[in-house]
């Protein structure tokens, strides 16, 4: 509150600190707010998790809100810069408070209690003015003169959105990889990037995409039924491998890869089908509270199956976007992904990094008008698997 009313911001505040007074339910939050006159509407909580190892802040919005995604993603942005501060990502949730407020309105968790060494952190009051100046940053930036833009060519309301397009960018940070990220990061538009784990450049590639606004992913090595399986780089899932193994691995793998929000294969068209192997893997990012896509590198994949069995929030892979190099091809494949998406509601499409990536790049930059004439919205991949799955959170 001192942050914002110093830069000249009139707050309307429901209550802080000590218990909420029983008086003030959740049902009287959304009459404040929608009774006041307020432009947007953030609700501030610090987090906890059954595993101690999970930190980081995470920002929900309403599925749907163009204006809220754009606050969550400013907001989300600026926190993920704070020195320490681990990003868990954006996400949007069905919560009543966001589904019934009729401003753009987001939830903002702060960090995990249940972590020592974070609950040390948000307890200290210069870190807690810290986080309060992000949060001020990301609210600026969203009455900033991007934002202005959207709601001018929205007609001053939330664009018309017919349907959800999350395109998945893997193997960055990789030995395929070549440096082309930049190409990527440049698009400015809602783009999910699959992270090799355990390599040297793993942890600051992850970093950079969380920092620049992007959703991570940690793209897991799975054994292949053919090709080379000692390429698939350090920590490879094999089917080879007992139980513990695997989910020490996967454990190693998030580890590497900060900010993660998901995980999706690396090849794995064996390892995929063996639904012991999966159970495991899927065991230990149900521990990390993430949700899986599976890149469905074989029609035999057992994920769906065991993803519903366990409890773990999941969706499946549409359609490879550069499996032929060509400009021409992947545009081709883009509108494939658009048209399926409009016929289902949403799409996922996977491109890569390295030799194809720059005429990938370049497609999705081109394809962005028509997707948005059709009321087509680029999003993150995990608006994808929870528009599905909205009543499964791995975190809440």
């Amino acid at each position: 509150r001192a942050v914002l009313t110093h830069n000249d911001t009139e707050v309307v505040e429901a209550y802080s600190g000590g218990l909420r007074p029983p008086h003030f339910s959740l049902g009287s939050r959304v009459a404040l707010a929608n009774q006041s006159g307020t432009d947007i509407f953030i609700s501030l909580h610090t987090n906890s998790f059954h595993n101690s190892r999970r930190t980081g802040s995470e920002v929900f919005y309403c599925p749907g809100s163009v204006k809220g995604a754009l606050l969550g993603t400013a907001v989300q942005k600026e926190l993920a810069a704070v020195e320490g501060q681990g990003s868990c990502g954006l996400r949007p949730v069905s919560y009543y408070v966001l589904r019934r407020t009729r401003v753009p309105a987001i939830v903002v968790e702060l960090g995990y209690l249940t972590s020592a060494e974070e609950a040390v952190r948000l307890l200290d009051p210069a870190y807690q003015e810290t986080l309060a100046r992000a949060i001020f940053s990301g609210i600026r930036s969203y009455f900033g003169e991007e934002a202005r833009a959207v709601f001018k060519s929205a007609g001053g309301g939330d664009r018309a959105v017919r349907a959800l397009v999350a395109i998945v960018i893997d193997d960055l940070a990789g030995p395929s990889e070549k440096n082309g990220t930049a190409s990527f990061f440049a698009i400015g538009k809602p783009l999910t990037f699959a992270v090799m784990p355990n390599f040297s450049n793993s942890a600051p590639t992850a970093q950079r995409a969380v920092q620049a606004g992007y959703q991570v992913l940690v793209h897991l090595p799975m054994e292949p039924l053919h090709g080379d399986a000692n390429s698939l780089g350090p920590g490879a899932i094999y089917v080879r491998l007992s139980e513990e193994e695997i989910r020490q691995r996967v454990h190693r793998a998030v580890a590497s890869v900060p900010g993660a929000v998901g995980m999706n294969n690396h090849m794995g068209s064996r390892a995929t089908a063996d639904a012991r192997v999966m159970r495991a893997v899927l065991a230990a990012v149900k521990e990390h509270g993430m949700f899986f896509v599976d890149s469905r590198t074989t029609e035999k994949t057992v994920i769906p199956q065991v993803a519903a069995e366990l409890g773990v929030p999941y969706a499946v892979r549409g359609l490879f976007l550069d499996n032929v190099n060509s400009l021409g091809y992947i545009k081709g494949q883009l509108r494939k992904a658009g048209r399926r998406a409009l016929e289902r509601g949403s799409a996922i499409a996977i491109g890569h990094v390295g030799l194809m990536g720059p005429n990938t790049a370049r497609a999705i930059r081109e394809i962005i008008p028509e997707f948005e004439a059709q009321g087509i919205e680029m999003a993150y991949v995990s608006n994808v698997v929870f528009q599905h799955q909205p009543g499964v959170l791995g975190s809440q």
